[in-house]
């Protein structure tokens, strides 16, 4: 369950994204799994969970997958709690409970990147695929039955199925050939607490994949951190960059310096997934890869 807290200073901090928000029912077909956000409450795709906000509460709900298979091994991992480097040690302040059958639930308290915070996590066995877990955070100071509601709430509504079967290779090399690759992410954030910190960063990543067979990437990213942090900025970019491939449901870049580079491809509901991130895919006008 660790993925979990790639994300969990979001948790004490209002998280304000440039990406779309999505609200209603969200369907990962390729996963099997599907769940129904909290009203009046948003969510967003970031690099390792499904991140769930609210414009006028504080914390988060918090969506991952993970790979256990039983569920006495899902709940060793539950009541051992977390602890991470930079001030993060959640404990279960009571037993973990079977829910049912497929589900375990407990709420933690502890400290959470140095501040004292609650939450309540439920972890659900998949019988098709990857297990799900959910966790509802925030100060303790805020923490209430709600954050527990709401993360029962959207357990409740997960729905499992059999994943749809991914493109064929050659599927993918007639999808990809002679597209624009772009993935564009940013957030700011600003402190709930009096000396927190706010900050936040923007990356773009781009891949033109000519049908020639090689690729162009750009890449950049931009970083700055207020409070009693520093700021910085870094970026790169090239052009003609190497070869590309499709071997099975993997696109393989590989760089004229002989760097490899590869990534799982996804495709739901249309939409391309490089490694888990959302790609657009573009192939017109201003939006066209730069291929001779």
């Amino acid at each position: 369950m660790k993925n979990i807290f790639v994300l969990l200073l979001v948790g004490i901090f209002h998280f304000q994204a440039s990406l779309a928000q999505q609200t209603g029912k969200v369907n990962y077909e390729q996963l099997g799994i599907s769940f129904t956000i909290p009203t009046g409450w948003t969510g967003q795709e970031t690099n390792d969970v499904y991140l769930i906000t609210s414009q006028t509460k504080a914390g988060a709900i918090l969506l991952s997958v993970e790979d256990y298979g039983s569920q006495d091994q899902m709940k060793a991992d539950m009541e051992a709690g977390y602890r991470e480097a930079g001030g993060t040690d959640l404990k279960p302040a009571g037993p973990i409970s079977a829910k049912d059958s497929n589900t375990l639930c407990g709420e933690y308290s502890g400290m959470l990147e140095g501040q004292a915070a609650k939450a309540y996590i439920t972890g659900t066995i998949n019988p098709y695929g990857q297990d799900v877990f959910i966790m509802a955070v925030t100060t303790a100071d805020i923490y209430s039955d709600e954050y527990k509601q709401l993360a029962i709430s959207l357990e409740k509504s997960l729905v499992f199925a059999k994943p749809e079967a991914s493109p064929a290779s050659e599927d993918w090399k007639t999808l990809l050939s002679g597209v624009k690759l772009t993935y564009m992410d940013s957030y700011s954030s600003n402190s709930y607490s009096a000396g927190g910190v706010s900050g936040g960063y923007s990356t773009e990543n781009v891949f033109d994949l000519c049908s020639q067979g090689y690729f162009i990437y750009y890449g950049s990213d931009n970083m700055a951190v207020g409070g009693s942090a520093s700021s910085g900025y870094s970026s790169s970019s090239g052009r003609g960059s190497g070869q590309w491939e499709v071997v099975g449901n993997t696109l393989r870049l590989k760089f004229q310096n002989g760097k490899i580079w590869e990534y799982e491809l996804r495709l739901e509901e249309g939409k391309t997934y490089l490694n888990g991130q959302r790609y657009f895919r573009t192939w017109d006008g201003d939006y066209a890869p730069k291929c001779e």
